[in-house]
């Protein structure tokens, strides 16, 4: 059995990965930086950057080490996937900042808008691979986010194989040519109004009816679009503060050492972009550890409102 299985008996793909287990386990703000892999001046420590943007956005790949990177890609040293276990697949890293500390939220907002400008040029390389089928970007900040070390930094894992949620989604969205359920949720003013914690000219923050968890938010654009590829210049910069004001949030509700996950839903790499899929970026804080009843049945149990939950989120400075 390779590392990718696919069970009959549950319809679950699974990844078996004996790498990760040896990954290196550090997220205290202090305790690891002076070992840090992630730090300027160890990028020898790490595979060799597949991207690196200075502070301006000039690809310096190659050269960081002379002139300095704000961003920076790179294969995963312990990977979920990799060609060389013999599965296809890719796994990488992009540390977002080179300040050990340097939290996303306190950032400033050009630099997390280069943040989306490396993931967006890394996705794009990795959807266009026709082994791929579907590419998840995604941010582990916390221990009980799942989270192994300290320095801020997102993951891009590339998958030959359409996984269960956006499978599941797909389907709902069978023969999908008609009108986009997002869009029209997004004309229902009144109750976006309700479950909106900030509203922007090209996206809106809101916690949303679904919600799954305690604070769940959503970043839905405005504007349809299947994949988060697609998004434009103009639209980057004003993604960048709502993930800074959904972070914010939560940590002014929940504590400042609230764990967090961020997830981008994108349309699978190979499907038809006319689809009626509409991309979204997801936030939730990892507070309540999913129990016996969420594991055995896929449902969950949220003990706020999504109401109450935005109310509060709209308070939150």
């Amino acid at each position: 059995m390779g590392s990718v299985y696919h069970d009959p008996l549950t319809g679950r793909w699974l990844i078996f990965a004996g790498k990760r287990a040896k990954r290196p386990k550090d997220t205290g703000r202090e305790g690891g930086q002076d070992g840090c892999p992630f730090c300027p001046g160890r990028e020898e420590m790490t595979p060799p950057s597949l991207l690196a943007l200075d502070r301006v956005g000039e690809d310096v790949t190659g050269q960081e080490g002379v002139r300095g990177w704000a961003v920076r890609v790179f294969a995963n040293l312990f990977p979920a996937l990799s060609p060389e276990e013999g599965d296809y697949g890719r796994h990488e890293v992009l540390v977002e900042t080179p300040q050990h500390d340097g939290l996303l939220e306190n950032l400033p907002v050009n630099h997390v808008d280069l943040i989306l400008t490396a993931l967006c040029l890394r996705v794009a390389v990795l959807e266009d691979d026709p082994g791929i089928r579907y590419v998840q970007v995604f941010k582990n900040s916390g221990r009980a986010a799942g989270a192994s070390l300290f320095h801020p930094h997102w993951q891009i894992v590339a998958l030959p194989f359409l996984p269960p949620v956006p499978a599941a989604e797909l389907a709902r969205l069978a023969g999908g040519r008609g009108k986009c359920p997002v869009c029209v949720f997004l004309t229902e003013k009144e109750v976006v109004e309700r479950l909106t914690v900030k509203a922007g000219y090209h996206f809106v923050l809101l916690s949303p009816l679904g919600a799954r968890f305690p604070y769940e938010m959503w970043i839905v654009p405005r504007r349809h679009a299947p994949s988060f590829r697609e998004i434009k210049a103009e639209e980057k910069k004003e993604l960048a503060l709502l993930l800074q004001k959904g972070i914010k949030g939560l940590k002014k509700v929940l504590g400042s050492e609230i764990a967090y996950n961020i997830v981008f839903h994108s349309l699978p790499a190979k499907e038809d972009r006319d689809r009626i899929f509409h991309w979204r970026v997801e936030l939730f804080p990892r507070r309540d550890t999913m129990a016996g009843f969420e594991w055995g049945t896929g449902c969950y149990i949220n003990t706020v409102l999504p109401e109450e939950a935005a109310a509060k989120l709209r308070e939150a400075k």
